[in-house]
C-alpha cells in the first residue's frame, strides 16, 4: 500500500532529522547489507549444520553407529566453518571488522 502525500512528507522529515542527528549511523544503515542470513552460503551452512546434528544424534544413540555419528560431527564442523566464513565475508565487505577481528579486539581490550 503506497503512502499518501502527508505520510510521505512525515517520513521524509523523519529521515532528514535522522541524517542531521547522526550522520555516521545514517550512512552505515544506508550501506549495510541485508542481514546475517541473507547469503545463500550461510543458509546452506545452517541447513548442513542441522543435518549433521541430526545424523550425529541419531547414530550416536545406536551401538554400531559411532563412525557415522563422527561423520555427522564432521559435517557440523564444516558447516559451521562455512557459515563463519560467510559472515566474515559479509561484515568485511560492508566496511566493518570481520568476526575474527571483532573477537580479537575484544580479547585485547579484556572484555
Amino acid at each position: 500500500m503506497p503512502l499518501n502525500d502527508h505520510e510521505q512528507k512525515i517520513l521524509d522529515e523523519i529521515e532528514a532529522q535522522f541524517y542531521r542527528q547522526d550522520p555516521k549511523l545514517a550512512d552505515r544503515v544506508r550501506t549495510a547489507s541485508v542481514g546475517l542470513f541473507s547469503g545463500a552460503s550461510t543458509v546452506r551452512a545452517v541447513i548442513g549444520f542441522v543435518i549433521g546434528l541430526a545424523i550425529t544424534a541419531y547414530f550416536f544413540a545406536q551401538d554400531s553407529g559411532t563412525p557415522i555419528a563422527a561423520l555427522g560431527f564432521v559435517v557440523m564442523v564444516l558447516s559451521a566453518w562455512i557459515g563463519i566464513r560467510g559472515v566474515d565475508r559479509d561484515s568485511s565487505s560492508s566496511g566493518g571488522l570481520n568476526l575474527v577481528g571483532r573477537l580479537r579486539s575484544k580479547w585485547q581490550r579484556g572484555e
